[in-house]
């Protein structure tokens, strides 16, 4: 999933984690899914810089 998120194949990255929601690791995974699922729908919507390392920024404490 990683490596399709830092390469902004959005749809592999989703793709990733609906296979890791899969897997038994799954329920202690769930926040980090949630998480990146929500920035994968964000970029996709508005997408990163052209010079994007990956980083997120975090607009709320």
């Amino acid at each position: 999933m990683l490596a399709c998120y830092r390469s902004r194949d959005w749809d592999g990255a989703l793709a990733a984690i609906e296979r890791g929601r899969k897997t038994d690791e799954a329920q202690a995974l769930q926040y980090l899914y949630r998480l990146y699922e929500a920035r994968i729908r964000a970029f996709q919507k508005e997408p990163p810089p052209d010079d994007w390392d990956g980083a997120f920024a975090l607009t709320t404490k």
